[in-house]
């Protein structure tokens, strides 16, 4: 085995160790407990994937389709979290090979351990979101255009890499116009159709249409019902460059910067550039709702750019190429952050998978009529109880308790975490 694979394979290791204690915490979120109940539901039955409700409530239907794998061996829980641990520690395999293209194999090491330790990175491959699939898949769709030739294989390649990264999550679809733009360059530099454009063309085209099919037919517009404006949290246009240290560390950002700029004299480094650039200036300038996770994507491309920074300033210095390694040294800026952040939240949002497994005994008990929830998403997710708009019970708690004055035989569950509660709950 090369020196340089055992140093890959020592990174994964590093970085599943880091991630190991927290991948079962507890807790889950609600947007969690929406990807664990598809997956349920498309492992009961797989034609459930061409539903409208997956359309409707997932952000993408990549975890809900490795969630519904899985969860054949072990519970629909355990199954969602190590789905999301395996793509995040595949997406540091990605940024090693990525990173080798423009640096060697030290560079690789330094880009994969920076990802590796990366505290927001650590905090959302133990989660069930799709953040960490985009950052993967978008690292691929990198990946695959920095090896684009002429080649049938190189093309498809490239159109599954957008695939992936589109049914990641729904700002994955950004890689289509991106995608359509990098072919159309290379037409016009070509001046002929090769069979790598041809099979990167039809998959790109093909899956443009199946997007925009699928989304007038379920929401009635070909660009879909989804919108990427939040309306939650809100912060300014210069949201993530104020939070650069906390989600890159600002050391990594400003070389990233750097390697953004020098990239546009490299041809091999360009695309990763104008991909970090189109992401990061999308969530800043045009979705107003702004919170670390939803600039993920940017991490792994950051600490490939940042590398490659590095390793141009010492070929222009003339040192030994081998140096670069040293960049290696900023992974412990997130090491040292990471018991900071992710053990943090550890302790919110607990005691769904009790409750919920208590709801569904005390219904099979005695059948209820209505069942009110503080928490519906996650009730769902593990009692196996469906909406009353679905046909099933579990409706959401009234605002007034006077609402329930002529109701009977109903049960309501009523928890802290939920901010959506009404205030008669507390």
């Amino acid at each position: 085995m090369k020196t340089e694979h055992l140093f890959l394979i020592s990174v994964v290791l590093l970085a599943a160790f880091v991630r190991a204690p927290y991948i079962f915490q507890e807790s889950v979120w609600n947007d969690e407990s929406v990807y664990m109940w598809l997956g349920s539901m498309i492992k009961s039955s797989p034609l459930f994937i061409l539903s409208q409700k997956p359309a409707y409530h997932s952000y993408g239907y990549l975890i809900d389709v490795l969630t519904a794998i899985f969860s054949f061996f072990m519970s629909v829980f355990y199954a969602s979290r190590i789905a999301t641990l395996l793509v995040s520690l595949a997406g540091i395999v990605i940024v090693y090979f990525l990173s080798k293209e423009l640096t060697n194999e030290w560079g690789a090491v330094s880009a994969a351990l920076i990802l590796a330790l990366n505290p927001h990175h650590v905090f959302f491959s133990v989660r069930s979101l799709t953040d960490v699939y985009l950052a993967t898949t978008l690292s691929l769709f990198a990946y695959a255009l920095l090896k684009f030739n002429d080649s049938k294989k190189s093309g498809i390649l490239l159109g599954c890499s957008i695939v992936l990264s589109v049914m990641s999550r729904v700002s994955g679809v950004l890689v289509i116009p991106l995608a359509l733009l990098f072919l159309g360059q290379r037409f016009y530099e070509k001046r002929k159709v090769t069979p790598g454009l041809l099979w990167a063309g039809a998959i790109v085209l093909g899956l443009a249409t199946a997007v925009a099919t699928i989304n007038f037919v379920y929401f009635g517009s070909p660009l879909g019902g989804a919108s990427l404006k939040g309306a939650i949290f809100t912060g300014t246009r210069m949201y993530y460059i104020e939070a650069a240290d906390s989600i890159y560390s600002l050391p990594v950002f400003l070389l990233a910067l750097l390697g953004t700029y020098l990239s546009f004299t490299d041809k091999k480094a360009f695309p990763i550039a104008v991909i970090f650039l189109t992401y990061f200036l999308w969530f800043s300038l045009l979705v107003g709702e702004k919170v670390p996770r939803y600039i993920l994507q940017t991490v792994p491309l950051a600490a490939v750019l940042a590398v490659f920074a590095g390793f141009q300033i010492i070929k222009k210095i003339k040192f030994d190429e081998r140096a670069v390694a040293v960049l290696a040294l900023l992974s412990l800026i997130g090491y040292v952050r990471i018991p900071l952040l992710v053990p943090a939240k550890a302790n919110t949002y607990t005691g769904f998978q009790e409750i919920g497994r208590k709801v569904a005994e005390l219904d099979s008990r005695y059948n209820f009529s209505a069942i009110y929830c503080s928490s519906m998403r996650q009730i769902r997710a593990f009692s196996g109880i469906e909406y009353a708009s679905d046909k099933g019970k579990l409706k959401r708690l009234p605002n007034d308790l006077s609402e329930l004055k002529n109701e009977s035989n109903i049960l309501l569950q009523i928890d802290v975490w939920e901010y959506t509660a009404p205030e008669w709950a507390y």
